[in-house]
């Protein structure tokens, strides 16, 4: 492949180039792999996120060196598939955050990867836990809070696995770790905020302090709309209490 072919790479997407790689006779590699990978049970998307996980990283970096495609390097890939996904991933990080406490992220990134068979070395797992612990552990995210303690009984994974609609599917899980609800309860129901606003309180502005504890005393509840009067009113009853 001449290098302004692989530079322009650049500018197309990657379905696009694999769709090109399936159907052609350069890399029938990668249709082989693809066909193994049906074998296997993964469904057409699965298959093709899996192909795109081998492919990404070595069309990145012969865009960023100006130079081939590393076809050794890609092939080897293909090998290795099928890959953890990025919702495998997500499942296995938290369970390691909740069953071992506190880690060094290194150390975290390891056993989520040795728990799914895979080492955290290679490059491609390495990139996708950088990823994921980005947005896993930012503040407020869910390693952190399950990472940070808090009240007795407060589970991050526990509200998770009362959202998830299937605690078997990692997917299922993976959603519902980053569904905002599930945070969100664990703010509110599960007293984090309460734990935010003693610890940071003191340092809100003072017009936003009181405004915050007010937050507090206001328990949320689920509502019945009975009748709507467009542009003008709604009649709702409050199932937690029964009133209107």
């Amino acid at each position: 492949m001449p290098v302004g072919w692989v530079a322009a790479l650049s500018r197309v997407d990657v379905a696009g180039l694999l769709a090109e790689q399936i159907v052609g006779n350069d890399l029938p590699e990668v249709w082989q792999t693809a066909k193994r990978l049906l074998a296997a049970g993964l469904d057409r998307r699965a298959a093709f996120t899996q192909l795109a996980l081998a492919f990404t990283p070595v069309l990145l970096n012969a865009v960023a060196g100006d130079m081939d495609l590393d076809r050794a390097s890609y092939l080897a890939r293909l090998e290795r598939l099928p890959m953890p996904t990025t919702a495998q991933f997500v499942v296995a990080l938290l369970d390691v955050a909740r069953a071992q406490g506190p880690l060094e992220a290194a150390e975290l990134d390891r056993l989520a990867a040795e728990g799914l068979g895979v080492s955290n070395d290679d490059p491609v797992i390495q990139e996708m836990l950088d990823q994921l612990a980005e947005r896993l552990a930012d503040e407020g995210g869910p390693l952190a809070l399950l990472a940070g303690g808090g009240p007795p009984g407060i589970d991050v994974m526990a509200y998770a696995e009362a959202r998830a609609l299937d605690l078997d599917d990692e997917g299922s899980m993976a959603a519902a770790m980053a569904d905002p609800l599930v945070l969100d309860a664990v703010l509110h129901e599960g007293g984090w905020f309460d734990r935010f606003l003693a610890e940071r309180g003191p340092l809100l502005p003072a017009d936003e302090a009181p405004l915050a504890q007010t937050w507090t005393l206001v328990d949320r509840s689920v509502y019945e709309v009975l009748d709507v009067d467009a542009g003008n009113a709604v009649r709702v009853r409050d199932e937690r209490t029964a009133g209107r």
